[in-house]
């Protein structure tokens, strides 16, 4: 059972999930990882905008933290009330230039370092998967001007297609356009990881 996180400045993406890394998947026979079954998917608004009522930096500081830590625990406690025994957690590793999120990312490091296998993902191993060949990362760095733009395209699109071949779009219904690349990058996480560090 994989934990998997992608970690922004104020909120998260989470997709908790079980892959079965001896079959292929069904889409694409040269990417392992079948029977693929989501217990939790969602992104989490951490901070929001509360946290501009604090006066400075180190208020800030104690603030976010405070609400990181408070999101953790709480997660803890639904997926115990699931039953569900968690192996791996997934964190990808955050470049310097993305400081701002480094917060969580640490504080998820410390909270689960000493519970699970626990693994920092570099963020490149995400390109390398794809389940049709028009969604191969290549086409979106032809399409899009910056890397950015063209990683994260390639993860949602890559992530929707396997939605809707699933038949499981009830399962994004909540989560907002703009958050569906979060999410699709902790999915995209757990099967880069399956095929190029387990």
């Amino acid at each position: 059972m994989y934990l998997s996180f992608d970690c922004a400045e104020k909120s998260c993406g989470i997709c908790l999930m079980s892959i079965d890394k001896n079959k292929n998947n069904e889409l694409n026979d040269d990417i392992k990882g079948g029977d693929i079954k989501i217990y939790m998917i969602r992104v989490v608004n951490i901070v929001g905008d509360s946290v501009r009522e604090e006066k400075n930096k180190t208020s800030t500081l104690i603030y976010k933290t405070r609400l990181i830590k408070k999101f953790i625990n709480d997660l803890d406690m639904e997926i115990k009330n699931m039953n569900i025994k968690i192996d791996t957690v997934l964190l990808e590793y955050q470049m310097s230039i993305n400081y701002k999120s480094s917060n969580l990312l640490q504080q998820l490091i410390y909270h689960y370092c000493d519970k699970y296998e626990i693994h920092l993902m570099g963020p490149s191993l995400k390109n390398k998967i794809y389940f049709s060949d028009e969604l191969k990362h290549s086409v979106f760095i032809e399409k899009y001007m910056s890397n950015y733009t063209a990683n994260k395209n390639h993860t949602k699109h890559n992530f929707l297609f396997w939605i809707r071949h699933n038949n499981l779009s009830n399962k994004i219904k909540n989560i907002k356009k703009k958050n569906i690349d979060d999410i699709a990058d902790a999915f995209i996480q757990v099967i880069a990881f399956i095929n190029y560090k387990s």
